[in-house]
Parts: structure tokens; C-alpha cells; sequence
């Protein structure tokens, strides 16, 4: 029994004191037995799980983002977004293309406004000579010789006019003349 309790004092003085025996001998160190195969197992389990989190936190933002523009109204639902990333110039030939229809479009729409501000104007300038016209050509048709107003071959003035000229007793030749004169200043 003796034996037994002096390697048990071996073993417990061994493992009290790492490196040195009872007897105060250095001991060489032991390796320890690493499994290397299941360490590498259980690293690569941490790092797939690492990949996977990843991977879904990537899906969670790219489905908050698409959700928050279709609620925006910037974008519908159903869009796919174009994943390729995209090299500068075919950015800027893009952007530089839209910019161009845009600026097209823009100045088809200010031509359109201005041609029909411009045919507005005309219609309503013959409008008015048409009525012009029409005064000109019903006034003078009516008077005759035999009412003794005198009768006018260039129908410059209506017969309404003719009539406030003669209770005036004014001569229609003098007022033209006049007229005629006054527009040239």
C-alpha cells in the first residue's frame, strides 16, 4: 500500500507542478493530442454559419430596400434590379442619353406651345378681317345710286359710316384722305 500512495504523491506533485517530478527532475513536456481534423471541421462549421448570416443579412436589406421604394412609390415590387455591376462609361453614356431625350423632349414640347400660340394668333387675326371683310362688303352692296349717297368703287367705308358722314356733312374722300394721311405718320 505503500507503493500506491507515493505514485499517487508522483502523480499529484507531477500535475501540482507542471514540468518537474517529485524528485525535482525536469520532465519533458507532453504534447497534447490534437485532433486537428475535427478542429478544422469545427472551424469550417463556424465559418459556413458566419457565410450564411451573412448571406441572409445581405437578402434582408436588399428585400427592406426594395420594400421601402415600392411603398415610396419609386420603384413597384416586382422590379429586379440589375445585379452586373456597371463600368463608369456605361453610366455616364446612360445618364448622358437620358439627359439628351429629356432636353428633346422639352424643347418638342416648347415648339408644339409656340405653334400653337402662333396659329391662335392667326386664326384670330383673319377672324377679325373676315368681319372686316364682311362689314366692307355688305355695306357698300346696299347703297344705290337712286338714294343719293354717293357711291364708293373702293368700299373703304360701310354704309353706317357713309351715313354718319353725310348728318355730318362731312365728304367721305376728305375723310380718307385724312385717314389715309394721318396712318402714314
Amino acid at each position: 500500500m505503500d507503493t500506491s500512495k507515493e505514485v499517487k504523491k508522483d502523480q499529484t506533485s507531477a500535475s501540482g507542478s507542471e514540468g518537474v517530478k517529485a524528485d525535482g527532475a525536469p520532465v519533458a513536456p507532453q504534447e497534447p493530442s490534437i485532433d486537428y481534423e475535427q478542429e478544422f471541421h469545427a472551424l469550417f462549421d463556424v465559418h459556413t454559419q458566419t457565410v450564411q448570416e451573412k448571406e441572409q443579412a445581405e437578402r434582408d436589406r436588399d428585400n427592406y430596400k426594395k420594400g421601402m421604394l415600392a411603398a415610396k412609390g419609386k420603384k413597384s415590387a416586382g422590379d429586379e434590379e440589375v445585379t452586373e455591376p456597371e463600368d463608369i462609361e456605361t453610366i455616364v453614356s446612360r445618364k448622358v442619353s437620358e439627359a439628351l431625350k429629356l432636353k428633346e423632349q422639352e424643347d418638342t414640347r416648347k415648339r408644339q406651345e409656340e405653334f400653337v400660340k402662333k396659329i391662335i394668333k392667326e386664326n384670330s387675326e383673319l377672324k377679325i378681317a373676315r368681319a372686316n371683310k364682311s362689314q366692307v362688303g355688305s355695306g357698300s352692296a346696299s347703297a344705290t345710286p337712286s338714294e343719293g349717297s354717293t357711291v364708293q368703287t373702293d368700299k373703304f367705308f360701310t354704309q353706317e359710316q357713309l351715313d354718319y358722314f353725310k348728318s355730318r356733312k362731312l365728304d367721305p374722300e376728305k375723310v380718307k384722305a385724312n385717314m389715309l394721311k394721318n396712318k402714314a405718320i
